[in-house]
């Protein structure tokens, strides 16, 4: 029961970090391929592709935005994770400690 607790912990404590990540991905993706467009194709073709791409770029931060401030809770409205049910079998000694003390 220890061990999921502090799974459910650390994966609570990682989710802000890897959800900027993941959104940077997805911008350094973007901004990758709007500097190739400049570098293999003559500017008229460039901008013809750059457009439709920065207003992508721009309308994907706009709603990821207006969805993260809509969804996310407050850390006193938001749940732990924990199971509660397993609090009952929170004495048993986790195998693994057992086995490498």
């Amino acid at each position: 029961v220890h061990s999921v607790h502090t799974a459910v912990e650390n994966m609570r404590s990682e989710q802000k970090f890897i959800f900027t990540q993941f959104l940077m991905g997805i911008v350094s993706y973007l901004v990758a391929h709007i500097m190739q467009m400049w570098i293999y194709f003559r500017p008229r073709i460039a901008l013809t592709v750059t457009a439709p791409l920065v207003m992508f770029l721009v309308t994907m931060g706009y709603y990821v935005w207006f969805i993260v401030t809509t969804l996310i809770l407050d850390e006193s409205h938001s749940i732990t994770g924990q199971i509660d049910t397993w609090d009952a079998y929170g004495h048993i000694e986790d195998l693994d400690e057992a086995h490498y003390k």
